[in-house]
């Protein structure tokens, strides 16, 4: 089990990282025009400032899932967050491109400072802590991912809080278990899949983990708490039917695996950690209980089969699968 991942120590190394990030981030931001999807939060959320709610009368846009994306007049193809996000920095900022984008960088600039604390736990040394929040923040692909009026920023932020708020449940900060009903809640109204798929994640590991009773007990009550927080949303906008794909539909592995790249985010922060929690279970079971092992094994098999959307579950595998090899080489090096 790891230690509390809110150590005392240099705190001010994760907040000066987002600072500089934040920098960064806001060079020229409102100088390119908004891509297809960042129009439609955009547009979106000009409808929130009219109505208090994400409603389509009126809309100026009309995206290709109208059909099937809309309840009563109400937009409920994906989480809400975002929209209300860009109608944040509308109403201060104007309808420009700056003002859609501007709190979701916000957002994404301080996932720096949300991650020092656990990578300092997960590292031995504070070097090494510090050098991954670094590279986390100068990342050219992070910089590019939170300069965009879409959920990505804030989805991050909040994966990276929940973790936080697990970890410091595992280690019985009474607390923290609250904190992860709380970002569990946002993260759910942020995007249904990550919350979803890091949902499972958690239950996964805190099965093997078993820690206990007392905090078992707390973590269940947040994890209740939460979803009978989002049930009545939930049930009222049938999350669970939606048409997920995008125009590129090819069942060719080798295409899907070129075409798959732009779903790297969502596989590096879901499906490598269930394909590593799948294994480690497994080996857990081991020989005493080989049945077990052949459930786990057989669950790393088939999970990419949530993942693929308009792709072929093997190209998710072997690009998820590639992930955790790259992921278990750092680990090695950082270990070593």
């Amino acid at each position: 089990m790891l230690p509390d991942p809110n150590p005392q120590e240099r705190r001010w190394w994760g907040a000066a990282v987002s600072a500089l990030t934040l920098m960064l981030a806001l060079v020229r931001l409102g100088q390119s025009s908004l891509w297809a999807d960042e129009s439609y939060t955009a547009n979106i959320g000009l409808q929130v400032l009219k109505f208090g709610l994400p409603r389509m009368e009126g809309s100026l846009f009309v995206p290709e899932s109208i059909e099937w994306g809309v309840r009563g007049g109400i937009w409920i193809w994906d989480g809400w967050l975002q929209y209300y996000i860009s109608a944040a920095g509308e109403a201060i900022f104007g309808q420009t491109a700056f003002g859609a984008r501007f709190f979701h960088t916000l957002a994404g600039a301080l996932v720096p400072w949300a991650a020092y604390p656990l990578f300092r736990a997960i590292a031995s040394r504070r070097g090494v802590a510090e050098s991954a929040t670094l590279l986390t923040g100068l990342s050219v692909q992070f910089l590019v991912a939170i300069r965009q009026a879409r959920y990505y920023p804030e989805g991050i932020l909040l994966t990276v809080l929940l973790l936080r708020a697990y970890q410091g449940g595992l280690v019985g900060r009474p607390r923290a278990a609250w904190m992860l009903a709380l970002w569990s809640v946002f993260l759910f109204y942020t995007n249904f899949v990550w919350f979803s798929l890091l949902g499972v994640t958690l239950l996964i590991h805190l099965a093997l983990v078993r820690p206990p009773l007392g905090v078992s007990a707390r973590m269940a009550a947040a994890g209740l708490s939460a979803l009978v927080t989002i049930l009545p949303f939930a049930l009222w906008s049938r999350v669970w039917d939606r048409r997920w794909g995008t125009s590129i539909s090819s069942q060719d592995p080798y295409i899907a695996l070129s075409a798959i790249r732009y779903y790297l985010l969502e596989i590096n922060l879901h499906g490598a950690p269930m394909l590593l929690l799948f294994g480690a279970a497994a080996y857990a079971a081991g020989r005493a209980h080989p049945v077990r092992a052949v459930l786990c094994l057989l669950g790393a098999v088939l999970f990419p089969a949530v993942l693929p959307q308009s792709y072929t579950p093997l190209a998710t595998w072997v690009f998820a699968v590639l992930l955790v090899v790259f992921g278990g080489v750092g680990v090695a090096m950082i270990a070593s």
